[in-house]
């Protein structure tokens, strides 16, 4: 403990600041991270009722306020003029008219996405969950998660 303080010390009056500030934004981010991931996976299990996407989302909002700043995060409603088929969701191939997702820095969370609480890489999940060929037909339209929680969508 004495070093670490020495060492803080040290960092904090050397030229290489930048670097210190790097690693505590790494290490907040990494944390940061680890709250989210335990709150999904909790709500995952608590909180999930099948067709109800727009809720599952709310509720998960909630509980990552109380943890987290979410004023980066995004809603994505998912639609399609015709009825999505999903290829990897909860319950196996599905169809759905309208979706509603969790986008929080670079990372998809979804309680449809596979049958465990799997946060995804956007790129990854837009390739997992839908069929190639529906692809081209989704209307994705990205809301604050702050202006989701205060209207009905």
């Amino acid at each position: 403990m004495f070093l670490a303080g020495i060492l803080f010390f040290i960092s904090i009056f050397s030229s290489d600041s930048f670097a210190l500030q790097r690693g505590c934004t790494d290490l907040f981010a990494i944390t940061t991270t680890a709250k989210i991931e335990k709150i999904f996976q909790e709500r995952f299990e608590l909180d999930y009722v099948e067709g109800d996407c727009p809720n599952n989302i709310r509720k998960l909002i909630a509980a990552l306020e109380i943890e987290i700043p979410i004023d980066r995060a995004q809603v994505w409603v998912i639609k399609s003029d015709r009825a999505l088929l999903t290829s990897r969701a909860r319950g196996g191939a599905t169809r759905m008219a309208l979706h509603v997702v969790l986008e929080l820095a670079g990372t998809i969370y979804d309680f449809d996405f596979t049958n465990q609480a799997q946060p995804v890489s956007v790129d990854r999940y837009l390739l997992n969950m839908f069929r190639s060929e529906d692809l081209k037909d989704l209307t994705i339209k990205k809301i604050p998660a702050i202006e989701f929680m205060s209207r009905r969508y």
